[in-house]
């Protein structure tokens, strides 16, 4: 138990030394922030690179707008964005990308995925 260690600089507190957790890459849901609206930019940049073909690709590109929808509210309702977040998933599944990308969203908005 001796030998932990703690520093940190512009990115914060950095423990390390044997029974220490290191979260510093963990997202906590932060609707409406930077890093949500670049995740679904990418998303929907793929999406319509790759939408002809999937067999539902215009389906996804509408749960991509109801996710938009519902990250842009001030109290999003999390439900219906975990239901769209899954449905969309299930849809773009078969193209690796799009898969991450949805993945990477629902990271960013507080979302976990089955």
């Amino acid at each position: 138990m001796g030998d932990l260690n703690i520093s940190g600089g512009n990115q914060g507190p950095i423990n390390t030394g044997s029974g220490t957790q290191d979260n510093r890459n963990m997202t906590i849901g932060a609707v409406g922030s930077t890093a949500a609206e670049d995740a679904l930019t990418r998303l929907e940049r793929l999406l319509d690179e790759h939408a002809p073909r999937l067999e539902e690709g215009e389906e996804a590109r509408a749960d991509l707008e109801d996710v938009r929808d519902q990250a842009g509210k001030d109290k999003p309702d999390k439900r219906r964005l975990t239901d769209t977040l899954t449905r969309l998933s299930e849809r773009v599944a078969a193209i690796g990308a799009l898969a991450a990308a949805v993945k990477e969203v629902a990271a960013k908005l507080g979302v976990h995925l089955p």
